[in-house]
Protein backbone atom coordinates (compact mmCIF):
# COMPACT_ATOMS: atom_id res chain seq x y z
CA UNK A 1 0.00 0.00 0.00
CA UNK A 2 1.34 3.51 -1.53
CA UNK A 3 1.73 6.35 1.49
CA UNK A 4 2.17 9.78 0.96
CA UNK A 5 4.31 11.89 3.27
CA UNK A 6 4.48 15.54 1.67
CA UNK A 7 5.54 15.23 -1.80
CA UNK A 8 7.24 11.44 -1.77
CA UNK A 9 5.29 8.09 -1.80
CA UNK A 10 6.56 5.26 0.82
CA UNK A 11 5.62 1.68 0.05
CA UNK A 12 6.65 -1.03 2.59
CA UNK A 13 8.53 -4.15 1.14
CA UNK A 14 10.15 -6.91 2.71
CA UNK A 15 10.22 -5.39 6.84
CA UNK A 16 11.49 -1.80 5.09
CA UNK A 17 10.29 1.22 4.03
CA UNK A 18 11.42 1.98 0.52
CA UNK A 19 10.67 5.54 -1.31
CA UNK A 20 8.82 5.63 -4.79
CA UNK A 21 11.02 6.99 -7.57
CA UNK A 22 9.07 6.70 -10.41
CA UNK A 23 5.84 4.25 -11.23
CA UNK A 24 4.48 3.10 -15.00
CA UNK A 25 1.89 1.13 -15.55
CA UNK A 26 2.65 -2.64 -14.37
CA UNK A 27 5.71 -1.52 -11.86
CA UNK A 28 7.16 0.90 -9.77
CA UNK A 29 10.80 1.90 -9.19
CA UNK A 30 11.64 2.32 -5.55
CA UNK A 31 14.87 3.08 -3.20
CA UNK A 32 15.05 2.02 0.35
CA UNK A 33 14.02 5.83 2.47
CA UNK A 34 16.88 5.18 4.88
CA UNK A 35 20.22 4.11 4.47
CA UNK A 36 19.55 0.07 5.23
CA UNK A 37 23.61 -1.11 6.39
CA UNK A 38 27.07 0.15 5.60
CA UNK A 39 30.04 -1.68 3.80
CA UNK A 40 32.56 -0.95 0.66
CA UNK A 41 31.79 -0.65 -2.39
CA UNK A 42 34.32 -3.27 -3.23
CA UNK A 43 37.18 -4.39 -0.36
CA UNK A 44 40.17 -4.46 -2.35
CA UNK A 45 40.78 -0.70 -3.65
CA UNK A 46 41.12 -1.51 -7.19
CA UNK A 47 39.99 -0.20 -10.39
CA UNK A 48 36.34 -1.70 -10.46
CA UNK A 49 32.90 -0.78 -12.20
CA UNK A 50 29.38 -1.56 -11.26
CA UNK A 51 29.71 -4.74 -13.16
CA UNK A 52 32.18 -6.41 -11.32
CA UNK A 53 32.30 -4.77 -7.50
CA UNK A 54 31.28 -6.45 -5.14
CA UNK A 55 28.85 -4.36 -4.02
CA UNK A 56 26.88 -5.81 -6.87
CA UNK A 57 27.10 -9.00 -5.93
CA UNK A 58 26.07 -8.27 -2.32
CA UNK A 59 23.03 -7.01 -3.40
CA UNK A 60 21.83 -9.35 -5.84
CA UNK A 61 23.02 -12.07 -3.66
CA UNK A 62 22.69 -12.09 -0.13
CA UNK A 63 20.90 -8.70 0.09
CA UNK A 64 18.13 -10.54 -2.61
CA UNK A 65 17.98 -13.55 -0.47
CA UNK A 66 16.73 -11.63 2.50
CA UNK A 67 13.36 -11.38 0.64
CA UNK A 68 10.52 -14.14 0.69
CA UNK A 69 9.90 -16.08 -2.41
CA UNK A 70 6.58 -13.62 -2.78
CA UNK A 71 8.48 -10.78 -2.65
CA UNK A 72 11.67 -11.93 -5.08
CA UNK A 73 8.74 -12.89 -7.62
CA UNK A 74 8.07 -9.27 -7.36
CA UNK A 75 11.55 -8.09 -8.28
CA UNK A 76 12.42 -7.06 -11.87
CA UNK A 77 15.34 -8.05 -14.01
CA UNK A 78 16.49 -4.70 -14.76
CA UNK A 79 18.84 -3.93 -17.50
CA UNK A 80 21.16 -1.13 -15.94
CA UNK A 81 23.27 1.55 -18.05
CA UNK A 82 26.30 2.12 -16.74
CA UNK A 83 27.12 5.79 -17.93
CA UNK A 84 30.71 7.28 -18.03
CA UNK A 85 31.27 9.68 -14.97
CA UNK A 86 30.16 13.13 -17.12
CA UNK A 87 32.26 15.42 -14.95
CA UNK A 88 35.36 13.20 -15.17
CA UNK A 89 35.11 10.53 -18.11
CA UNK A 90 35.34 7.56 -15.91
CA UNK A 91 34.22 4.94 -17.58
CA UNK A 92 31.10 3.27 -15.86
CA UNK A 93 31.90 -0.50 -17.97
CA UNK A 94 29.68 -2.51 -19.82
CA UNK A 95 25.43 -2.10 -18.73
CA UNK A 96 23.87 -5.33 -17.07
CA UNK A 97 20.96 -6.78 -16.14
CA UNK A 98 20.46 -6.90 -12.24
CA UNK A 99 17.29 -7.38 -9.81
CA UNK A 100 18.85 -5.03 -6.69
CA UNK A 101 21.65 -1.99 -7.83
CA UNK A 102 22.13 1.64 -6.33
CA UNK A 103 21.18 4.53 -8.31
CA UNK A 104 23.14 6.44 -10.74
CA UNK A 105 24.32 9.59 -10.27
CA UNK A 106 21.83 10.96 -13.23
CA UNK A 107 18.82 9.08 -11.08
CA UNK A 108 19.87 10.74 -8.38
CA UNK A 109 19.97 13.96 -9.58
CA UNK A 110 16.52 13.55 -11.79
CA UNK A 111 14.69 11.15 -8.84
CA UNK A 112 14.78 13.81 -6.02
CA UNK A 113 14.20 17.71 -6.19
CA UNK A 114 17.05 18.69 -4.21
CA UNK A 115 19.43 18.18 -1.58
CA UNK A 116 17.69 18.23 1.45
CA UNK A 117 15.21 15.61 -0.45
CA UNK A 118 18.46 13.08 -0.66
CA UNK A 119 19.40 13.11 2.72
CA UNK A 120 18.76 10.11 4.76
CA UNK A 121 19.28 8.12 8.55
CA UNK A 122 20.58 4.95 8.70
CA UNK A 123 18.21 2.82 10.09
CA UNK A 124 20.16 3.42 13.71
CA UNK A 125 19.35 7.20 13.43
CA UNK A 126 23.60 8.49 12.26
CA UNK A 127 23.85 10.60 9.54
CA UNK A 128 25.62 8.94 6.48
CA UNK A 129 27.20 9.57 3.21
CA UNK A 130 25.61 6.91 0.66
CA UNK A 131 27.11 4.59 -2.53
CA UNK A 132 26.22 5.29 -6.03
CA UNK A 133 26.88 3.20 -8.77
CA UNK A 134 28.49 5.35 -10.95
CA UNK A 135 32.38 5.96 -11.29
CA UNK A 136 33.84 8.77 -9.82
CA UNK A 137 36.80 11.16 -10.48
CA UNK A 138 39.72 8.16 -10.96
CA UNK A 139 38.84 3.95 -11.58
CA UNK A 140 39.34 3.55 -8.12
CA UNK A 141 36.51 5.63 -6.48
CA UNK A 142 32.81 5.72 -6.96
CA UNK A 143 29.95 8.58 -6.58
CA UNK A 144 28.26 9.15 -3.85
CA UNK A 145 25.77 11.47 -1.67
CA UNK A 146 26.97 13.22 1.13
CA UNK A 147 25.74 12.93 4.29
CA UNK A 148 23.86 16.63 3.29
CA UNK A 149 22.37 15.49 0.34
CA UNK A 150 24.90 17.11 -1.98
CA UNK A 151 26.18 14.81 -5.01
CA UNK A 152 29.80 13.78 -5.08
CA UNK A 153 30.62 13.11 -8.34
CA UNK A 154 34.33 11.32 -7.04
CA UNK A 155 36.39 13.86 -5.16
CA UNK A 156 35.87 14.21 -1.78
CA UNK A 157 37.96 11.83 1.80
CA UNK A 158 35.48 9.18 1.01
CA UNK A 159 34.68 7.97 -2.48
CA UNK A 160 37.66 4.91 -2.43
CA UNK A 161 35.70 2.19 -3.22
CA UNK A 162 37.16 0.39 -0.44
CA UNK A 163 35.63 2.54 2.37
CA UNK A 164 32.07 2.43 4.18
CA UNK A 165 29.73 3.98 3.35
CA UNK A 166 25.80 3.65 3.32
CA UNK A 167 23.60 1.26 0.92
CA UNK A 168 20.68 2.42 -0.70
CA UNK A 169 19.12 -0.44 -2.77
CA UNK A 170 17.14 0.07 -5.71
CA UNK A 171 15.16 -1.98 -7.50
CA UNK A 172 12.02 -2.04 -10.11
CA UNK A 173 9.06 -3.96 -8.53
CA UNK A 174 5.59 -5.46 -10.39
CA UNK A 175 2.79 -3.73 -9.22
Amino acid sequence: MLKTSGSSKTVCFGGNEWRVLEIKTDMMLVVSEKILSTRAYNTVDEAITWERSEMRRYLNGEFYNTFSTDDKNRIIDTKIINSDNPKYNTAGGNDTIDKIFLLSLDEAERYFADNSARTTLTNEGDESHWWLRSPGCEPTTAAYVEYDGVISYGYGHWSGVSSVGGVRPAMWLKL
